[in-house]
């Protein structure tokens, strides 16, 4: 039997019926001129049945522990139903961006049937009329439940269905299968083991807190050295201002995106010392927000913060469910020159890197990890219910490094990757970096009622994108001197 890790648990404990928390990745496809627009959602059900064993996501199920007094079990779906996870859609005519966007918010939007597996695959036919995208495409609209994966572990979930070329060389070792999730626990065995888990847990901390003590204790009496220094600077952090973006999430999700070269955003990157492509992305988040709440009215004197998550998966890691931390990031929004907030960023996330340290980081994993399950879920829906999330930052940020190849499945060629995310009570705006292929997407998941005109805010990511390129342009163009520089004055 095989239980869910705390961190994975927290994804059950605070959804909501009005916030799910569903992951969702589109993947964007040119059809194949070898098969048939009839014969399109046929062939792809066959390739999908013909992968299942390359995840365990596909075939087991989620089972709680009554009144989550232990952490839930994974066991195999002894009714696996292939047919009940699978679903078609054709777009109407003309088949444009607004449609499959529409449609894609109301997938993420709806429950997942936690009885069986939990994910579902829709496969959206006649996308006809998007700019760069040939007519007659489909997009794979893959949504699997949080408790389940991660950013990381869900393009690893996409690769076991993907080939690397046209002819349908397997992305993954198609020998290997996943491992089974065992059977159902008896109610016996879950009191047994739980009341073993509640009981040992203290103990199990203690040993924890002990042994990395000498890791912690330096670290912590830094951190409180350092706040007692700047209680009373003007150098401190500044509060969580509150804006139009920290706001009930309503059940209404929706999704947009834009599309950049990675190329251009490496130019960008050379232009700022230590920068990382991901700080790049944070400037163009911070300048499109900056943009969007200035028209709005909205725009606050202190900057924003984005909460940013950091996987700490190893690179080698086959495994599917959470293995993330995360940091808060300052924005800068304040400042207007787009490459000194780039600057400022990077400053930002490097100091904030060092002084996390990548062993404290380990303690504190560790210490989630003793915890009853019966404490984490009664902590927390106590944290939902209590809107910290708003107190903590004002937006996300997550970048998914992906592949540089193309990927292929049955024969069809993928052209572009965008995600959806789960939003945090209070904090209603959540943005997916995902590169592929020598691109990078930037996906925006939010609620109509928190980002009321979309195609707006993502005008604001390209304008963003655009005024960064402009600057890094006007620092290597060169210095053109003025003819009347150094010159002397002469009288006739």
């Amino acid at each position: 039997m095989l239980q869910l890790s705390p961190q994975d648990a927290q994804f059950l404990y605070m959804e909501t019926e009005e916030n799910l928390s569903n992951v969702t990745m589109v993947c964007i496809y040119e059809k194949s001129a070898a098969i048939a627009a009839d014969e399109l959602f046929n062939t792809l059900k066959t390739h999908i049945k013909s992968r299942l064993h390359t995840s365990s996501i596909f075939k087991r199920r989620l089972v709680r522990v009554p009144m989550d007094l232990d952490y839930p079990y994974w066991v195999d779906d002894e009714y696996f139903d292939f047919d009940s996870h699978i679903n078609r859609h054709k777009l109407e005519s003309p088949g444009n961006w607004q449609q499959l966007t529409e449609l894609v918010g109301n997938i993420h939007s709806r429950p997942l049937d936690m009885r069986r597996p939990v994910w579902e695959i829709h496969i959206v036919e006649e996308i006809n009329d998007v700019p760069e995208i040939p007519s007659g495409s489909f997009a794979l609209v893959a949504k699997i439940h949080h408790s389940a994966v991660d950013g990381a572990s869900t393009l690893k979930f996409f690769a076991g269905l993907s080939d690397v070329d046209a002819s349908g060389t397997p992305a993954v070792d198609l020998k290997k299968s996943a491992e089974s999730s065992g059977v159902p626990p008896t109610g016996k065995e879950m009191w047994k083991y739980g009341l073993s888990n509640t009981v040992g847990s203290p103990f199990k901390l203690g040993k924890s807190l002990w042994n990395s003590a000498p890791t912690l204790m330096p670290a912590l009496a830094k951190k409180l050295s350092a706040k007692s220094s700047t209680s009373d600077s003007a150098e401190a952090s500044p509060a969580v201002p509150t804006t139009s973006l920290n706001q009930h999430v309503s059940p209404n999700k929706c999704f947009d995106g834009v599309e950049f070269q990675l190329n251009d955003l490496k130019q960008i990157q050379s232009a700022v010392a230590d920068s990382k492509i991901n700080d790049v992305v944070l400037a163009i988040v911070s300048g499109a927000i900056r943009s969007y709440l200035a028209a709005t009215g909205d725009l606050p004197d202190s900057p924003l913060f984005a909460w940013v998550p950091i996987s700490t998966r190893a690179s080698d890691d086959a495994s599917h469910g959470n293995q993330v931390s995360a940091m808060t990031t300052n924005l800068h929004t304040t400042m207007i020159d787009p490459i000194k907030r780039l600057s400022e960023i990077t400053a930002f996330t490097k100091k904030t890197k060092e002084n996390k340290g990548a062993s404290v980081a380990g303690v504190l994993t560790d210490f989630s990890q003793q915890l009853p399950g019966a404490v984490v879920a009664v902590v927390s829906r106590a944290i939902l219910a209590s809107g910290v999330t708003a107190k903590l930052c004002n937006l996300a940020v997550s970048n998914v490094p992906g592949t540089n190849k193309p990927m292929y499945i049955a024969g069809n060629k993928c052209l572009k990757q965008f995600g959806m995310v789960p939003l945090g009570e209070g904090m209603g705006v959540f943005l997916v970096a995902i590169s592929y292929n020598g691109k990078l997407t930037l996906s925006v998941t939010s609620t109509k009622e928190i980002i009321t005109d979309m195609t707006f805010f993502c005008r604001c990511l390209q304008s963003s994108m655009d005024e960064l390129m402009e600057a890094v342009a006007q620092l290597h163009a060169p210095k053109v001197k003025s003819a009347a520089k150094g010159r002397r004055n002469v009288k006739a």
